[in-house]
């Protein structure tokens, strides 16, 4: 098996020169090796559209190849206070675009969420864009997006 990390120093009859495509190709090749890395947590930032959630939990793991960020989010509301509207988590790293993420919610209603992953922010809200932030809610998302 080939040591893609080291590759592009043992082949030395090839131009590696930074901005070559010989060089580019290698700097691809380092990135998809990163396929097998394990998952990385990151604890999100959770606040509402408007208002204030009085106390809840929140966890996630991310996993980068190339460019894709894959996510596993989870939400716990413990009280939710004065909130209301979108719930807003923060990302370990900003998205290009606006793309979607799906989910559950799993203590409730078992309603299916859905998430726009904008920025450095996922907004969460139900399938009939109500919101999904209730004392004891239990909302669980995954999906993946690009990176900017």
């Amino acid at each position: 098996m080939v040591d893609i990390v080291n590759l592009d120093s043992t082949v030395r009859h090839i131009n590696t020169q930074p901005g070559t495509p010989t060089k580019d190709f290698f700097n691809w090749l380092k990135k998809i090796s990163d396929v097998g890395a394990a998952w990385v947590c990151y604890t999100p930032t959770v606040t509402a559209q408007s208002g204030t959630i009085a106390a809840a939990t929140a966890s996630m793991r991310f996993r980068e190849i190339g460019r894709t960020v894959m996510i596993q989010v989870q939400v716990n509301i413990t009280n939710s206070g004065t909130a209301t509207g979108v719930l807003l988590v923060t990302l370990p790293k900003a998205a290009l675009g606006m793309q979607m993420i799906m989910g559950r919610e799993n203590a409730i209603n078992g309603g299916a969420l859905s998430g726009i992953v904008s920025g450095s922010t996922l907004q969460v809200f139900y399938y009939n864009n109500a919101s999904p932030i209730a004392t004891g809610a239990q909302l669980n998302l995954g999906g993946s997006y690009e990176e900017a």
